[in-house]
């Protein structure tokens, strides 16, 4: 579709349209924002290994849904749920009353990249051993060092 010079100029922005409070992007928008949000404070709560395993799923009234990819940490979640309910009512949540678990796969954005975790003295031990067998030189870790 080409459009005339005219109609760029008064065409109406898609952030416009999205933030507008009466459209059902709006409310999409503000509700997924409230579930980041909630994921935020809980991860502050519960540290990066335990957050790396559910998703908050679901916000509705006094009811919070947390979803996880396995029983055994459907398990462990449902162990923890009176702390973080605890937790979030003290936080700004005095609403919830009930935090659900439920295992489903869970999507989490890709990374930027691989973490690379630094090498262990006994690794560093034998790769030193195996570039002297093939004759290349030892790796260097990302402090410059021979390892």
């Amino acid at each position: 579709m080409v459009r005339s010079p005219e109609s760029r100029n008064s065409s109406t922005l898609v952030d416009d349209i999205i933030a507008d409070a009466d459209t059902a992007f709006a409310a999409l928008l503000r509700q997924a924002r409230e579930l980041t949000r909630l994921e935020s404070i809980l991860s502050g709560h519960c540290g990066p290994d335990l957050i790396s395993h559910f998703q908050v799923a679901a916000l509705s009234g006094d009811r919070l849904v947390l979803q996880t990819p396995t029983a055994a940490w459907a398990t462990r979640l449902r162990m923890q749920a009176g702390n973080f309910l605890s937790f979030l009512q003290v936080s700004g949540y005095p609403q919830l009353r009930q935090i659900d678990i439920r295992v489903a796969p869970i999507f989490r954005e890709p990374t930027g990249g691989h973490l690379r975790k630094p090498l262990s003295p006994e690794a560093k031990i034998a790769l030193t051993h195996m570039a002297a067998l093939t004759g290349s030189q030892p790796p260097v870790d990302d402090d410059g060092v021979e390892a």
